[in-house]
């Protein structure tokens, strides 16, 4: 490594450090201020890395709008009111539901199911 690369790379560890100690906004603001634009790349990649979800495989985070949901256990509900538009039955008997907004509920039990 040339000693000129060496001292970027010490910059650049610098103020990779300072922009982790810093909030999102001011770190972007610090990596638009390096003039090299690799280095500016590499402060962004740095900054971006240490906020970004640490996943395993590609597609293991949940998706914005189910962040956390995991965590939570829905509360039971004894009935619901909506309008059914169609009634089967699945292969195993039990009944399958298509509701006028589009939702499909299917029987899950082998209770009797009362439909009015």
């Amino acid at each position: 490594m040339k000693p000129g690369q060496y001292l970027a790379l010490l910059v650049l560890t610098g103020i990779a450090a300072a922009v982790a100690a810093q909030s999102p906004v001011d770190g972007l603001a610090n990596c638009a201020g390096v003039a090299d634009q690799k280095q500016r790349l590499a402060c962004f990649d740095e900054l971006a890395a240490g906020y970004a979800p640490s996943r395993g495989a590609q597609g293991d985070a949940k998706p914005p709008g189910q962040f956390g949901l995991e965590h939570k256990t829905p509360e039971p509900v004894a009935e619901i009111t909506a309008r059914v538009a169609r009634i089967d039955k699945n292969a195993l008997g039990k009944m399958v539901l298509t509701l006028a907004n589009g939702q499909i509920w299917q029987q899950k039990d082998s209770k009797r199911l009362i439909v009015h």
